[in-house]
């Protein structure tokens, strides 16, 4: 057999105008540069290497990624051509081709170490830590590099995270074994290595071995003592020492009382003792009391001593006698803006009778003589005032107008400000407009609404950036439909990187069912863009790591990748475009076979599998809740929608997409994926999911059997299903919820119709099949006119309802005539431009249905 010819490589003079060109970006300049050169030396492994990065660069990535793998196929050696394929690779994910890039040179050059770590560096990328493992120990043994051995330990480690308990067990019990060797041979030399040891004896929850390494001689590569104290202090404490980590504990907070860490350690540790040795508890008790008494002496301007005064009593104590530590403290540290939130966990404890004289109590640490800090602590007054709620709506009524008299008052004390700073008194808006909310929550009168969000843009107007008065706009403006403004307001909170993931929810969840296509869709899409970037740039964080030896971070940056990868979000925006491409694309059969084709499936699964393994990453810090009962503003607003209706809705999208797509696309039938699909259906309590799902699941079923010549005809059901859907019906309380109903009634039609032309796509125009489907179009237009209807009854119903602010509301004091008929003409302007929207696709649906075939 011949032997086969040795790769060919053009020479550096050939190519160094075409690198000159790349690094200036000029990628154009460089293809046609490639392609000239190429027609001397077709066969040129780096210059078709260089023609395919530029192709990539440029937009053609099918073209580039083929020819990428034309030369992979030749087997390149050289490190220049090896990096230019490797890039067009990582730039679309496709880490596993970039391994079998440098297999085969590594076997052939088994002492090439820079080749051995971009080999170890691909494999790092696809999360193949046995075979990262592996690798890694042939490099310690070849080059005798100590960072190698350690490479090997943290793969053994990131192995033993996902493994079976049987084989955690033995693969931590390697790693140790590994880092006893090195201890033992001197190789740990920084606290990098020294916290992988750490890390490796917590897993195995061996944490008395922990401390003593820590308080050995190789503890003192932590270089910092008071990091050293601290971890030595959270080994004991998992040990359960109680005695060693309150001494210790003891000591750091006499270094610095406001230390919030110590002060936890040592209240836990203080309260394990009573558990094992209740002598010992009551000898310590009084040195407790002591340590506390001399905080606030040496520390009296800090906190720390004083909140761990509350924490004391609230937990070892009865908890009775409160009071007066909390006026203490109020008195104190009254102007902080932390206090309300610092004092919230024991404020509980004060109850009945008790609360009156409490308030009134508070009342007289106001004033101080300085008008800002009288300010603030009576922002902080107010705020406990709110928390134990008021006993009548004239009660409530007289607060609210309390605090909008405050935020006048505290205008003239902002001027000179920055625009991007605070209002002083801006508190004082949030607190009148939780109040209006706790109102409306009990009588769902929308013009209440009306009142709540005119006090918040007026506060805006002087706050620019204050992000919770935007948030509490956003969900009061989602309540009534308002999605212009919605995208105003989500467009200048400025979102970036990974609050695209753990904020979006409060502007984007059901965005689609009020806002058109075009803007919905742009604010999923743009949320999207965190998770390319996940797939991009984490595991290139990975990488930093193991080549700067920092392998605490490692596990962070896997949590980190993993929690993104698997997100809620990204599966609820994935769902949420789809549902936005069906309604745009519907009447268009070759684009939505594009959009179908080219959908990430992995992103719609549904099964019990999938649903619960998705991370919720929702940050719900920013939601305000000031109240005794604990509902969250956002819960005052739109109520609380529970973890388990969050993957019904998941599950139910998923499904009706997935099994839509089968039908578009015309592949064959998935059975198990059928099946799941009715598990799912019977789960779902929502009427128009079940609607939906139960006609694609049918449709699905007839599309299976149209070629098999045995078809199942179901168009009877689904008539049935169409029909006994019920009549739309107003929700005065949530205007929203209206505009839902109509999305879903459209959608449903909309989705029906789109199987309907696919199956008759598949059927001869002959077909006797067809009576099935020419009633199911007949159906679609009789079910389009009578939803048109519907629909504009529904809308009538929106715009006479009253929004208008009540004539004695002391919120006109902050806004003018002109701004309410402002507000009121963009909220009209809102719900007719949705409106519009389904009417045009139900008339668009209804002339298709009509053409005679």
């Amino acid at each position: 057999m011949a032997a086969t010819a040795p790769p060919i490589y053009a020479k550096d003079k050939d190519i160094i105008p075409i690198i000159d060109a790349v690094d200036y970006g000029r990628f154009k300049n460089a293809l046609t540069l490639t392609t000239k050169a190429l027609k001397k030396q077709p066969t040129a492994l780096n210059l078709l290497a260089l023609k395919a990065y530029c192709m990539d660069r440029l937009g053609s990535e099918n073209e580039a990624i083929a020819l990428c793998q034309t030369v992979a196929d030749a087997k390149p050696a050289d490190d220049f051509t090896l990096q230019l394929l490797g890039n067009v690779y990582k730039a679309h994910f496709m880490h596993d081709r970039v391994v079998a890039l440098y297999e085969p040179v590594v076997a052939s050059q088994p002492k090439n170490e820079e080749l051995a770590n971009h080999l170890f560096m691909a494999l790092v990328r696809t999360r193949n830590f046995k075979s990262t493992q592996t690798l890694a120990a042939k490099m310690q043994k070849l080059f005798k590099t100590p960072k190698y051995y350690f490479w090997t330990v943290t793969s053994l480690y990131l192995q033993a995270v996902a493994a079976a308990p049987e084989q955690r067990k033995l693969l931590l019990s390697l790693a140790e074994r590994m880092m006893d060797k090195a201890k033992d041979e001197k190789k740990i030399t920084s606290f990098e290595e020294l916290q992988l040891y750490l890390t490796i004896y917590e897993a195995q929850n061996k944490y008395m071995d922990a401390a003593k390494l820590l308080s050995s001689p190789l503890g003192e590569v932590c270089k910092v003592e008071l990091d050293r104290q601290k971890l030595s202090v959270r080994f004991l404490k998992l040990s359960e020492q109680h005695l060693t980590v309150t001494d210790l504990s003891r000591g750091l907070l006499e270094q610095n009382g406001d230390d919030w860490d110590a002060c936890k350690d040592y209240l836990d540790c203080l309260l394990g003792l009573k558990e094992v040795d209740a002598v010992m508890f009551d000898e310590e008790l009084p040195r407790c009391v002591q340590l506390i008494e001399q905080l606030q002496k040496d520390f009296s301007s800090k906190r720390g001593p004083f909140l761990l005064e509350l924490q004391f009593k609230s937990r070892i104590g009865d908890g009775k006698n409160l009071q007066p530590i909390i006026e203490k403290y109020f008195s104190k540290f009254g102007s902080l803006a932390i206090c309300f939130e610092d004092l919230l966990r024991y404020l509980c404890l004060i109850s009945g009778g008790k609360v009156q004289p409490f308030l009134k109590s508070l009342e007289g640490f106001i004033e101080t003589g300085d008008p800002l800090e009288s300010l603030k602590r009576r922002i902080n007054f107010s705020k406990i005032k709110y928390y134990f709620g008021f006993e009548s709506t004239t009660d409530l009524d007289n607060f609210v107008s309390q605090m909008i008299a405050a935020y006048t008052n505290s205008i003239p004390l902002s001027k000179g400000l920055e625009p991007t700073e605070r209002q002083y008194g801006d508190d004082f808006i949030l607190l009148g407009a939780l109040s209006l909310l706790s109102k409306f929550a009990r009588s769902r009168e929308v013009n209440i609404l009306s009142e709540a969000i005119s006090i918040l843009e007026a506060g805006l107007k002087r706050s620019k950036y204050n992000f919770h008065m935007k948030l509490l706009l956003l969900k009061m403006y989602h309540t009534l439909g308002a999605s212009q403004r919605i995208v105003d307001l989500a467009g200048s909170l400025d979102v970036k990187h990974i609050l695209h993931d753990t904020i979006s929810y409060i502007f984007a969840d059901k965005l689609e069912h009020i806002a058109p296509f075009d803007l919905s869709l742009s604010i999923f899409l743009k949320g999207m863009t965190i998770y390319s970037s996940n797939e991009k740039e984490t595991p290139e964080m990975l990488i930093q790591a193991f080549k700067f030896a920092t392998f605490s971070k490692i596990p962070e940056f896997l949590e980190f990748y993993s929690s993104l990868k698997f997100s809620q979000q990204r599966a609820t925006f994935a769902r949420q475009i789809a549902r936005v491409e069906i309604q745009r694309r519907f009447d268009n059969p070759s684009s939505l076979k594009d959009f179908f084709s080219s959908l990430d499936v992995s992103l719609l699964q549904s099964d019990d599998k999938a649903l619960s393994s998705l991370v919720d990453n929702r940050d719900s810090t920013l939601n305000i809740c000031w109240s005794k009962d604990g509902i969250s503003a956002f819960e005052l607003i739109s109520g609380k929608e529970s973890r388990a209706e969050k993957q019904e809705w998941l599950a139910v999208y998923g499904h009706v997409i997935l099994l839509l797509r089968d039908i578009i696309v015309n592949e064959a039938a998935d059975k198990s994926l059928e099946a799941s699909a009715v598990t799912s259906q019977t789960a779902v309590k929502q009427p128009n999911n079940n609607t939906l799902l139960s006609c694609v699941t049918k449709l699905h079923q007839a599309m299976g059997t149209i070629k098999s010549g045995d078809y199942d005809d179901q168009s009877a059901d689904i008539i049935s299903l169409l029909k006994d859907n019920g009549t739309l019906s107003g929700h005065p309380g949530s205007l929203s919820t209206s505009m839902e109903q109509c999305f879903g009634r459209v959608e449903l039609l909309v989705v029906v119709s789109m199987a309907i032309f696919a199956m008759r796509a598949s059927m001869n125009r002959s077909d006797k099949r067809q009576q099935g489907i020419t009633n199911l179009s007949a159906a679609i237009v009789a079910a389009g006119n009578d939803l048109k209807s519907q629909i504009s009854t529904i809308f009538a119903e929106l715009r006479s309802t009253s929004l208008s602010l009540p004539n004695n509301s002391r919120a006109r004091e902050l806004i003018d005539n002109q701004w309410e008929q402002d507000y009121l003409k963009k909220l009209r302007s809102s719900w007719e431009g949705c409106e519009r929207q389904l009417l045009s696709v139900l008339k668009t649906l209804i002339t298709l249905h009509s053409k005679k075939e």
